[in-house]
């Protein structure tokens, strides 16, 4: 499969996913915004549940769509996720700066500000709790499906990494993913293959927990799939993508 031909099939397939989340979940009103908790799953192997309480975008959201606080002490995982439909596209330089400047206001803002939204606020006092109490690291995503940030974007994160961090500790972090290296990961025979289980999501749910790497994703397929040719039927419905977001992940670790 050319790169070309890769991208389009990846892309294809996420608006499916995203299309997906927003049938099963009104909250998520739009594609656009279920491309955050979307992409809390890819970064973190979060299930459904977590990634939607960490949703946080709307009116008075600061620039950010996801403030995911994890259960036992961890690093603290902040998204702005942009999904353009032009993948050539960078991510603007007052998108990035206001992304940041959101960040500071996690740190210092009025948490009793009317004009937040209320799931923002709340995660916001969860964010400053948690900061308190065991002092974790901060990791500022920026997930993209068109071009990371350009130069005067890259300026901008620097400049907020040298006032926010000390010489001494490194608490914050920023990671910028664009299409290109989400796509280059080996998304093709995955995502082909994942929907036989489409019919029985509690398998799906079983066989994630079996799962160590992307060779083992693919051997248990191939395997289920012998055993149970009746699920061989393409149907998207209702399949939650707790496989695809763990194999997805492990890949990102490798590089």
């Amino acid at each position: 499969m050319s790169p070309n031909m890769q991208l389009d099939f990846f892309l294809n397939k996420l608006n499916e996913a995203l299309d997906l989340l927003c049938e099963d979940n009104p909250s998520l009103s739009t594609p656009d915004k279920a491309f955050g908790p979307w992409s809390l799953m890819l970064l973190e192997n979060v299930p459904i549940d977590k990634a939607l309480e960490s949703y946080v975008e709307g009116g008075g959201d600061k620039g950010l769509d996801v403030i995911y606080v994890p259960d036992e002490p961890g690093t603290l995982i902040i998204i702005q996720a942009k999904h353009p439909r032009n993948i050539n596209r960078n991510l603007s330089r007052n998108d990035i700066v206001n992304t940041l400047n959101g960040v500071q206001w996690l740190l210092n803002g009025d948490i009793n500000d009317p004009t937040v939204n209320p799931s923002f606020r709340a995660r916001a006092n969860e964010f400053r709790e948690a900061l308190i109490s065991y002092f974790p690291k901060v990791e500022i995503n920026f997930v993209t499906t068109g071009r990371g940030p350009a130069d005067d974007g890259f300026a901008e994160i620097q400049k907020f990494l040298q006032e926010a961090n000390s010489m001494s500790e490194q608490v914050f972090s920023v990671i910028s993913i664009d299409i290109n290296e989400i796509s280059q990961l080996k998304t093709n025979i995955m995502m082909g293959r994942l929907e036989i289980y489409a019919r029985n999501p509690e398998r799906v749910i079983h066989v994630e927990h079996q799962i160590n790497n992307f060779d083992e994703f693919v051997l248990q397929l191939d395997k289920t799939l012998k055993e149970e040719p009746v699920l061989n039927t393409i149907n998207l419905k209702n399949l939650y993508p707790h496989i695809f977001w763990k194999s997805l992940n492990e890949e990102v670790k490798k590089r």
